[in-house]
């Protein structure tokens, strides 16, 4: 019996650090970061467990790029880096 109950317990630890590692928790008031929910699962489980799948709902799926830029952010990045890189082939010519 035992043995059943620190199977569920390592199995939901590693449940959470999956599942915590593809959503975005910024926005929640318990933790904001994969460690803290896998730390606070792995000393309280008991309380943490049942706070992790309601936090879980309300938090979405994070993108694959997890760092999005606008638009407008990135085109003065890349006009940069082409006139640099424009400027150093004619130096170089």
């Amino acid at each position: 019996m035992i043995v059943v109950i620190l199977l569920a317990y390592f199995v939901t630890i590693v449940w959470v650090a999956v599942d915590s590692a593809q959503r975005d928790f910024s926005q929640s008031k318990y933790w904001r970061s994969t460690i803290g929910w896998i730390i606070s699962c792995i000393v309280l489980w008991i309380v943490y467990f049942p706070i992790c799948l309601f936090a879980r709902q309300k938090a979405p799926k994070r993108s694959r790029l997890s760092v999005q830029l606008p638009r407008q952010a990135i085109r003065p990045i890349l006009l940069t880096a082409y006139k640099s890189s424009l400027s150093y082939i004619i130096q170089a010519l």
